[in-house]
């Protein structure tokens, strides 16, 4: 045994040094590395460093004395690695001590061997010292340079809470790791001084210099506010990727961001601050998205992204997720980032994270409230005919004999300034008295009295509350939210409200992790079933006092319906006004949706996760026409019957009120089993990997049906009473008659999916990582027999940290990462089937044919080949970060090529049908994704960021098989029938040559100039017509700047749409004779005008042909381009004085304009591109406050 005493040989004057190696020694066999370190890093001079050394002397004597059987429990490895360090150089320079290093190195790899116990003692024990012999020569060698690579270890916390950050990089010396869970870091340094720079997404940047390598840095960082960027840590609703290896294309909008818009919609949020993705609001067909990622890639499928709500798929309707209850979005553009998510992947995927509480952190509480107010339409927007102007047309179509036939009958249908003209005509008014009622009628605009009576401020009222906390055991997220809707339009209205709570819990020292989410949201919407829409622009729907007033309809005229019956009738007169208050719709839809994930940590390395939700959806509505409604009146006075002789009045539909009421219902269950591994090896190989299996099932149906004779208080009906089957004569028209309309409706389904999927990542030395995707879905949506029933999906990706490399000198550069990946996505069609579908007849009929029998209709028919759409996608990208992330930004390149898309295809007639509808279709589509966000200015107190988006996309379909209709086909609806090389939304054109000398359209036919209409539309030459661009812009994107100094912050975002084409809608043709068209006064009017107009001359009677050629000739094509000052968002944060024992809150006041202004249009005609055929979208203003405590 050493005598204690000895330890006096290397006793100084330094005491502190001293007592160090003391407290080394006390500590008995717990032998460390680091103490080691400590001990070593602590010595300034030559003498202490070998006096060091002599201390491993005595120690290595202490550990000999020992019984030899507890030397291998007592020499750790750190130990081995100690000295080994410490003879690095000199066993580079001297033969012998490699050979002793070789000695030592198999003596303990092998030390448990079957040999002699003792003979491996002794010759470890031999290595043991005759290293240690000549450690204080190494010591007094190497003096500085001791250690050259030591580690450093440190925590990353924010500065506002403390809470830890996870995903933090650290970076030194070109070497760079991530936080851990608890923020916490170990990092190699090469010098025993230096900087670390830790940056992360939502916080400042921050440099912190170390001089000391033993001392634990604690680092906190500022958050910064409204920063998006492909973050740190990006989530694809599997698994959580860092940045450093992400090799797909994403982008992510942090809170700040998403709070930065106030609305109730939480998709409407992205708009114009998402590189990528585009809100299209002039789209044309019926099967349009509500957001396109990069462009298109199906013809007839669904179109929309995926949406996934905490790790699960949504399919319900997103309006019932609260925003405030929002965390983050990312949005995964590409193969390696989509297709984890395989066939409904193919339109990209909007992941959305709701807010969760936070291990060990305290109790906060978080309120928001604002009130928003929406300006009314501008109903003026668009030029139509004034009062005068119509009332001009109609004295010209009432002399040539245009309302002839309606004035043969008295219950037609006339416009009030003909019922003039033709008591005029017949005498029974006055010339003074006509000249009187038209002047009247001349004075009036309806859209005064819409803007006075039925239309009024818009306005919203948002509340969300919440509270969040946790231990080191559990965290917890508890919300509530209410909205509340009020539309432009009377009587509408909505309001939301919404509860969510996220529990979690740790098991066995956190080993084991249970969490619970319950989410449950209930809405309703207020609404008029009485959509009055007038007839001419001088409707009066109030008169001198405000007080309703009669108006005709489309069906009958005003003076029929005011004495028909004799008082027998119910009153058959319609005043707009007051039936906007009695034909109510009320819709009510009610979402529970709930999850739990468990997941077990057996080791450090490995996740094993199962998770499981349910989702419940209904949707009530019902559509309410009271018995004095106009509704309910006019359907039961059409029908009546009144016997001439005696007559008694039957009533085929009950007297009383009509209620139609619609259920709609969606249960989900979803089920994933999935194991997680992720193990640093060598030192420098980084393995992550998840493999699992999903499995679910969504039951849809729907049902509607009428009550006729409905009583609201008893809710009895007569509909037990009623006759269905036999046709009605019509009270003003009996040789016609119709059937008792049911409203009767019902259709169900389900889908059901089983997957499989895996997803590897290889880092090596933080320098070069791959990806590798698959994965195979199968659904009972698609083929006939098993193997049709499943489609492969696969992805690989590769990523270059080139700024980590040795070689890298461009020192601008703190950041350089090219990427590559390469892969297939899918989508699904639901609307066919591989076996033959059909359904009941149309509802119109009630399913029943003209002979009394129920019948069928085809659907579907059988297609046992039919497979899942595919769509191959390249992506090419660069990531950048300038002078210390001053400017940090991306670059993308991507290809998509959709095949196997569901398409038209011919058959042969003898099968009953002309085409069918399989994968016989396919869309190309290539773009460019530019983002760059800059700080431009930090000087004492104010700051100044922009960030820029930049999208260019272009896509082009090159097969389409089904056989092409006439040029008129083409230039209508392209997207119902593609024409192959042009884009899924193109814009065509008939060749206008202007007017002839009387005032009549001139079009091209085989060259020349012609004015025969019909042989222009059908032709059947796609030549013969123009192509103007695409209809959906290939240029877009954003450009926001944000101002901050002390307390106040200002952000507007500019947004830009470029190089896309639109139609004007409802101009005058010369033979549509509505009152809703513009350049009526610009028409041809006299030889010469052709000169100076392209509005043809009024003509009667119509020529149906010349209308369709003026619709869609070229003259009405305009661009699309413009600029616009979307929103401007201004805030101001509140801070208190902290005193004891007082909860401080923290308040921001903020307000937020949207919908400002078109800075820039490329059209001259004042036409805001966003609005072709309806009002612009109304200013709105937004005032709130955000506290938490």
């Amino acid at each position: 045994m050493i005598d204690k005493g000895k330890i006096s040989i290397i006793s100084g004057p330094n005491r502190k040094y001293n007592l160090k190696m003391k407290q080394f020694l006390k500590g008995g066999r717990e032998l460390s590395i680091m103490k080691l370190i400590s001990c070593m890093q602590q010595s300034k001079s030559n003498e202490q460093r070998i006096q060091s050394a002599k201390l491993l002397q005595l120690l290595t004597i202490y550990l000999i004395s020992i019984a030899p059987v507890q030397i291998k429990n007592l020499l750790s490895m750190d130990i081995v690695l100690f000295i080994q360090q410490l003879c690095n150089k000199l066993c580079k320079e001297k033969t012998y001590y490699k050979s002793i290093d070789k000695l030592f190195q198999s003596c303990w790899i092998n030390r448990t061997c079957k040999i002699s116990r003792f003979r491996s003692n002794a010759v470890f024990l031999l290595y043991t010292g005759c290293y240690l012999l000549f450690v204080p020569v190494l010591l007094a060698q190497e003096n500085a340079r001791l250690s050259s690579s030591s580690l450093l270890r440190g925590e990353v916390r924010a500065a506002l809470n403390g809470q830890a950050i996870e995903g933090a990089s650290v970076t030194v010396n070109k070497q760079t790791v991530n936080t851990d869970k608890d923020g916490k870091f170990i990092i190699r340094a090469d010098k025993p001084t230096g900087i670390l720079t830790i940056k992360h997404i939502g916080f400042k940047e921050r440099s912190v210099a170390y001089e000391n390598m033993t001392t634990f840095l604690k680092i906190s960082l500022q958050p910064v506010e409204r920063l998006l960027e492909e973050v740190e840590v990006v989530s694809t609703g599997y698994q959580k990727i860092p940045k450093v290896r992400a090799t797909g294309s994403f982008v992510q909008i942090d809170n700040d961001l998403l709070n930065r818009k106030i609305s109730t919609n939480i998709i409407d949020r992205l708009d114009g601050v998402a590189g990528g993705v585009l809100f299209d609001k002039n789209q044309v067909g019926n099967n349009q998205a509500f957001a396109s990622i990069r462009g298109r890639s199906t013809l007839f499928a669904d179109p929309n992204p995926l949406i996934v709500v905490d790790n699960f798929p949504f399919q319900g309707d997103i309006n019932t997720l609260n925003p405030n209850d929002v965390e983050s979005i990312t949005i995964l553009k590409d193969a390696a980032a989509a297709s984890i998510w395989g066939a409904k992947s193919g339109n990209g995927v909007i992941v959305i994270q709701t807010k969760a509480g936070r291990f060990n952190k305290k109790t906060q509480i978080q309120l928001n409230s604002n009130i928003t107010i929406s300006e009314k339409p501008d109903l003026f927007y668009r030029s139509q005919l004034s009062s005068t102007e119509y009332i001009e047309l109609q004295e010209f179509l009432f002399e040539r004999g245009y309302y002839a036939a309606s004035l043969r009958n008295d219950y037609s249908y006339i416009p009030q300034a003909v019922d003039v003209f033709q008591k005029r005509k017949l005498g029974t008014i006055s010339e003074q008295e006509a000249l009187s009622r038209l002047d009247q009628l001349r004075n009036t605009d309806v859209r005064n009295d819409l803007l006075k009576y039925m239309y009024t401020r818009g306005g919203n009222q948002q509340y969300a509350l919440n509270i969040s906390g946790g231990t080191d055991r559990s965290h917890y997220y508890i919300s509530g939210g209410y909205d509340n809707n009020v539309a432009t339009l009377r009587p509408n209205s909505s309001d939301r409200k919404t509860l969510n709570m996220r529990l979690s819990n740790g098991y066995l020292q956190n080993k084991l992790e249970l969490t619970l989410n319950l989410g449950y949201s209930y809405s309703t919407d207020k609404s008029t079933g009485s959509s009055y829409s007038p007839l001419s622009p001088y409707d009066r729907i109030v008169d001198v006092h405000g007080n309703p007033l009669a108006l005709p309809n489309s069906s009958l005229r005003a003076d029929y319906a005011d004495t028909v019956g004799r008082g027998v009738l119910l009153d058959w007169s319609y005043r707009p006004l007051e039936d906007m208050n009695k034909h109510n719709a009320l819709a009510k839809e009610r979402m529970l949706r709930s999850n739990i994930v468990l997941t077990y940590r057996p080791m450090k390395q490995l996740d094993v996760s199962l998770l499981y939700q349910y989702t419940d959806q209904k949707n009530d509505r019902q559509l309410l026409a009271e018995s004095n409604s106009y509704y309910a009146r006019d359907l039961i006075n059409r029908y009546t019957q009144i016997d001439k002789v005696t007559g008694a009045v039957k009533y085929p539909v009950p007297l009383g009120a009509i209620l139609d009421r619609s259920d709609r219902y969606m249960i989900g269950n979803y089920g994933r089993f999935q194991s997680a591994y992720n193990q640093l090896l060598f030192d420098r190989l980084q393995v992550n990997a998840i493999a699992g299996f999903e499995i679910s099932e969504d039951k849809f149906g729907a049902n509607s049906y009428r009550y006729y004779g409905y009583n609201p208080e008893t809710g009895v009906n007569a509909n037990s009473t009623m006759n269905f089957i036999d046709p009605f004569p019509l009270y003003y028209n009996p040789t016609s008659s119709s059937r008792l309309p049911t409203g009767a409706s019902e259709s169900g389904g389900v889908d059901r999916y089983l997957s499989y999927y895996a997803n590897t990542s290889v880092d090596y030395d933080q320098k070069y990582v791959l990806t590798i995707s698959a994965r195979k879905d199968a659904s009972n949506l698609f083929g006939v027999s098993s193997n049709q029933k499943g489609v492969p999906l696969w992805s690989t990706g590769l990523l270059w940290n080139l700024h980590n490399e040795s070689f890298f000198g461009l020192k601008i550069f703190n950041k350089l990462q090219l990427r590559t990946t390469y892969g297939y996505t899918g989508n699904v069609d639901k609307s066919v089937s591989a076996l033959l579908t059909s359904t009941v007849g149309k509802s119109s009929s009630n399913g029943i044919n003209q002979w009394g029998s129920y019948y069928t209709e085809i659907m579907n028919p059988p297609n046992p080949s039919l497979r899942w759409e595919k769509i191959k996608k390249i992506n090419t990208g660069i990531n950048f970060g300038l002078w210390k992330d001053r400017i940090v930004g991306g670059l993308d390149y991507y290809y998509h090529d959709g095949i196997d898309l569901i398409g038209d295809s011919p058959i042969a007639p003898q099968t009953g049908l002309t085409k069918f509808r399989g994968n016989s279709a396919r869309v190309k589509t290539k773009g460019v994704d530019i983002s760059i966000t800059s700080r431009n200015i930090k000087f004492n107190e104010f700051e100044w960021s922009s960030s820029w988006l930049f999208n260019w996309i272009k896509d082009k379909v090159v097969r389409y098989e089904a056989a092409k209709g006439s040029n008129r086909t083409i230039v209508e609806s392209n997207w119902s029938n593609p024409l192959v090389g042009y884009p899924y939304n193109s814009v065509f054109s008939f060749p206008s040559r202007g007017l002839d000398s009387l005032g009549l359209p001139i079009g091209e036919l085989d060259g020349e100039s012609s004015s025969n209409y019909s042989a222009i539309l059908n032709q059947v030459d796609p030549t013969r017509i123009k192509y103007h661009g695409s209809g959906s812009p290939r240029y877009f994107g954003s450009w926001r700047n944000d101002f901050r100094w002390r307390a106040f912050n200002l952000s507007f975002n500019l947004t830009y749409k470029m190089d896309y084409y639109f139609r004007r809608r409802n101009v005058f043709n010369g033979n549509t004779y509505g009152f809703a068209q513009e350049g009526y006064a610009d028409r041809w009017q006299k030889p010469g005008d052709e000169q100076s107009t392209y509005i043809p001359a009024l003509i009667y009677p119509m020529n149906a042909s010349r209308s369709t050629f003026f619709n869609y000739a070229e003259v009405l094509i305009e661009r699309g381009d413009h600029i616009r000052l979307q929103d401007i968002q201004f805030s101001y944060d509140i801070k208190f004085n902290k005193r004891s024992g007082q909860i401080i809150p923290r308040i921001q006041v903020y307000g937020y304009i949207n919908n400002i202004a078109v800075l820039w249009r490329a059209n001259k005609l004042n036409i805001d591109p966003n609005s072709i055929s309806s009002s612009p979208a109304p200013r709105t203003w937004s005032i709130g406050m955000k506290a938490n405590f």
